[in-house]
Protein backbone atom coordinates (compact mmCIF):
# COMPACT_ATOMS: atom_id res chain seq x y z
CA UNK A 1 0.00 0.00 0.00
CA UNK A 2 1.64 2.80 -1.51
CA UNK A 3 1.04 6.21 0.21
CA UNK A 4 2.37 9.79 0.08
CA UNK A 5 4.00 12.77 1.70
CA UNK A 6 5.28 16.15 1.17
CA UNK A 7 7.77 17.92 3.72
CA UNK A 8 9.50 21.43 3.36
CA UNK A 9 12.52 21.33 5.75
CA UNK A 10 14.81 23.30 4.51
CA UNK A 11 17.61 22.41 1.70
CA UNK A 12 16.37 18.95 -0.17
CA UNK A 13 19.27 17.79 -0.07
CA UNK A 14 19.70 17.37 3.59
CA UNK A 15 15.78 16.55 4.13
CA UNK A 16 15.87 14.10 1.90
CA UNK A 17 19.21 12.86 3.35
CA UNK A 18 17.34 11.53 6.31
CA UNK A 19 14.14 9.17 4.61
CA UNK A 20 16.74 7.27 2.42
CA UNK A 21 17.22 4.34 4.93
CA UNK A 22 14.09 4.31 6.20
CA UNK A 23 12.49 1.21 5.95
CA UNK A 24 9.46 0.98 3.90
CA UNK A 25 10.63 4.54 2.19
CA UNK A 26 10.10 3.12 -1.60
CA UNK A 27 10.94 6.93 -3.00
CA UNK A 28 12.30 10.51 -2.28
CA UNK A 29 11.99 13.15 -4.86
CA UNK A 30 13.38 16.58 -4.26
CA UNK A 31 11.63 19.74 -5.98
CA UNK A 32 9.45 22.24 -5.14
CA UNK A 33 5.93 22.78 -3.56
CA UNK A 34 3.61 25.87 -2.29
CA UNK A 35 5.10 28.41 -4.62
CA UNK A 36 3.17 30.55 -8.22
CA UNK A 37 5.21 29.74 -10.62
CA UNK A 38 4.64 26.28 -12.85
CA UNK A 39 7.51 24.41 -13.65
CA UNK A 40 10.21 26.18 -11.39
CA UNK A 41 13.74 25.91 -11.51
CA UNK A 42 16.09 25.55 -8.95
CA UNK A 43 17.52 28.91 -10.28
CA UNK A 44 13.92 30.71 -9.94
CA UNK A 45 13.00 28.95 -6.65
CA UNK A 46 16.67 29.98 -4.87
CA UNK A 47 15.49 33.57 -5.42
CA UNK A 48 12.80 33.27 -2.93
CA UNK A 49 10.45 35.06 -5.46
CA UNK A 50 8.36 32.21 -6.66
CA UNK A 51 6.74 31.10 -2.92
CA UNK A 52 7.88 27.68 -3.86
CA UNK A 53 9.65 25.89 -0.66
CA UNK A 54 12.26 23.22 -1.60
CA UNK A 55 10.73 20.18 -0.89
CA UNK A 56 10.50 16.26 -0.50
CA UNK A 57 8.21 14.16 -2.09
CA UNK A 58 8.11 10.21 -0.18
CA UNK A 59 6.55 7.28 -1.38
CA UNK A 60 5.92 5.21 1.62
CA UNK A 61 4.30 1.61 2.32
CA UNK A 62 2.47 1.95 5.31
CA UNK A 63 2.53 -1.64 6.13
CA UNK A 64 6.25 -1.27 6.68
CA UNK A 65 6.43 2.52 8.34
CA UNK A 66 3.45 4.57 9.51
CA UNK A 67 3.05 8.18 8.90
CA UNK A 68 3.66 8.95 12.82
CA UNK A 69 7.58 7.34 12.16
CA UNK A 70 7.75 9.67 9.02
CA UNK A 71 6.71 13.14 11.15
CA UNK A 72 8.54 12.29 13.99
CA UNK A 73 11.91 11.58 11.44
CA UNK A 74 10.69 14.71 10.17
CA UNK A 75 10.31 16.98 13.26
CA UNK A 76 13.20 15.17 14.84
CA UNK A 77 16.04 16.51 11.63
CA UNK A 78 14.62 20.06 11.42
CA UNK A 79 14.73 23.07 13.72
CA UNK A 80 11.26 22.93 14.36
CA UNK A 81 11.49 26.38 16.21
CA UNK A 82 12.76 28.42 13.34
CA UNK A 83 10.24 30.08 11.06
CA UNK A 84 12.56 31.83 8.80
CA UNK A 85 14.42 28.77 7.24
CA UNK A 86 16.73 25.83 8.15
CA UNK A 87 20.23 26.84 9.80
CA UNK A 88 22.33 29.17 7.46
CA UNK A 89 19.64 28.28 4.63
CA UNK A 90 17.79 31.53 5.07
CA UNK A 91 13.92 32.65 3.42
CA UNK A 92 10.83 31.66 2.14
CA UNK A 93 11.83 28.82 0.19
CA UNK A 94 13.78 27.68 2.94
CA UNK A 95 11.20 27.46 5.31
CA UNK A 96 9.32 24.47 6.92
CA UNK A 97 6.25 22.95 6.26
CA UNK A 98 4.17 19.56 6.26
CA UNK A 99 1.63 19.32 3.61
CA UNK A 100 -1.56 17.11 4.03
CA UNK A 101 -5.41 17.54 3.75
CA UNK A 102 -5.32 13.94 5.68
CA UNK A 103 -7.38 14.19 8.68
CA UNK A 104 -5.39 11.70 10.31
CA UNK A 105 -2.21 13.01 9.32
CA UNK A 106 -3.50 16.86 10.53
CA UNK A 107 -3.90 15.40 13.93
CA UNK A 108 -0.93 13.55 14.10
CA UNK A 109 0.75 16.70 13.00
CA UNK A 110 -0.93 18.72 16.11
CA UNK A 111 0.29 15.86 18.09
CA UNK A 112 3.78 16.27 17.20
CA UNK A 113 3.52 19.73 17.70
CA UNK A 114 1.97 19.82 21.18
CA UNK A 115 4.62 17.05 22.12
CA UNK A 116 7.51 19.58 21.11
CA UNK A 117 5.76 22.24 22.48
CA UNK A 118 5.06 21.17 25.68
CA UNK A 119 7.87 19.44 26.25
CA UNK A 120 11.10 22.05 25.06
CA UNK A 121 8.75 25.01 25.76
CA UNK A 122 9.03 27.08 22.60
CA UNK A 123 6.72 27.57 19.93
CA UNK A 124 6.75 24.98 16.67
CA UNK A 125 7.20 27.21 13.46
CA UNK A 126 6.53 24.46 11.28
CA UNK A 127 3.60 25.86 9.06
CA UNK A 128 0.61 22.57 8.46
CA UNK A 129 -0.70 23.47 4.94
CA UNK A 130 -2.99 21.72 2.52
CA UNK A 131 -1.69 19.41 -0.14
CA UNK A 132 -0.15 20.98 -3.33
CA UNK A 133 1.71 20.52 -6.95
CA UNK A 134 4.91 19.42 -6.21
CA UNK A 135 7.07 20.04 -8.90
CA UNK A 136 10.16 17.95 -9.32
CA UNK A 137 13.74 19.01 -9.21
CA UNK A 138 16.22 19.00 -11.95
CA UNK A 139 17.75 15.89 -12.08
CA UNK A 140 21.22 16.80 -10.44
CA UNK A 141 19.26 17.19 -7.11
CA UNK A 142 17.99 13.89 -6.96
CA UNK A 143 19.67 11.48 -4.64
CA UNK A 144 22.49 14.07 -4.23
CA UNK A 145 23.38 12.94 -0.89
CA UNK A 146 23.89 9.58 -2.10
CA UNK A 147 25.64 10.49 -5.51
CA UNK A 148 27.57 13.08 -4.48
CA UNK A 149 28.45 12.32 -0.76
CA UNK A 150 31.65 14.46 -0.36
CA UNK A 151 30.03 17.79 -1.46
CA UNK A 152 27.37 16.95 0.51
CA UNK A 153 28.89 16.51 3.62
CA UNK A 154 30.91 19.16 2.95
CA UNK A 155 27.51 21.54 2.53
CA UNK A 156 26.32 19.97 5.61
CA UNK A 157 29.05 20.99 7.87
CA UNK A 158 29.18 24.74 6.57
CA UNK A 159 25.28 24.65 7.36
CA UNK A 160 25.75 23.75 10.91
CA UNK A 161 23.30 20.91 10.57
CA UNK A 162 26.09 18.66 11.34
CA UNK A 163 26.47 19.63 15.08
CA UNK A 164 22.44 19.87 15.10
CA UNK A 165 21.05 17.37 18.48
CA UNK A 166 17.79 17.80 17.22
CA UNK A 167 14.40 17.03 19.40
CA UNK A 168 13.38 13.65 20.46
CA UNK A 169 9.95 12.18 20.27
CA UNK A 170 8.64 10.00 22.40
Amino acid sequence: KLKVVIFAGGCFWCAANNFYSLKGVKEVYSGYASGDVFFPTYAQVKTGETGHRESIFIYYNEEEVTYRELIIAFFENIDPFDGDGQFIDRGTNYQTAVFTDDDDQIELFYRAKTYIETNYHEEVKVRLLPNVVFFLAEEDHQEFSLKNRDRFLEEEIKSGRDKFKGIKIE
